[in-house]
């Protein structure tokens, strides 16, 4: 299914953005939102190549995402997001060191296996959920 497709490069530019943004900060060091860093720390943000590739990447999943939920049920295309715990788990191990703990392994386990579970249910429940409207957009008239 395309909008399987579209959760799942959603998800990787999501956890490739974030693996950017956590090399950009490191780079930078601790940030502080006092009163006398606000503005170092904002100058700071938006001066780094690796924050802005990195918001970038995140950004471009948002795009992905979209595809999906117009073709999905946002309570079936939900739960493939908690997949992404898992890539950061596994990205910040091999890419930044990172070493998880068997709590969180263990979490990310359970997660993977709630995943499964949605994944045995149908992807639409109905074309429009009951109680919702659906808005025109950019069809110069009413439905």
């Amino acid at each position: 299914m395309r909008a399987i497709a579209y959760i799942l490069l959603s998800g990787i530019l999501g956890v490739a953005g974030q693996i950017v943004l956590k090399q950009g900060v490191t780079i930078l060091g601790p940030l502080s939102l006092s009163p006398t860093a606000l503005i170092t720390t904002a100058a700071a943000i938006l001066q780094s190549p690796l924050i802005i590739l990195g918001l970038g990447i995140y950004g471009s999943g948002t795009f992905f995402w979209l595809l999906a939920l117009s073709q999905l049920d946002l309570s079936y295309a939900y739960p493939f997001a908690s997949l992404n715990y898992i890539a950061i788990v596994l990205a910040s191990w091999g890419i930044l060191g990172e070493r998880p703990t068997l709590g969180r392994l263990i979490g990310i386990a359970a997660i993977g296996v709630g995943v499964w579970a949605v994944t045995r249910t149908r992807p639409t429940t109905g074309r429009h959920a009951r109680g919702t409207r659906r808005i025109p957009i950019g069809h110069g008239g009413t439905r």
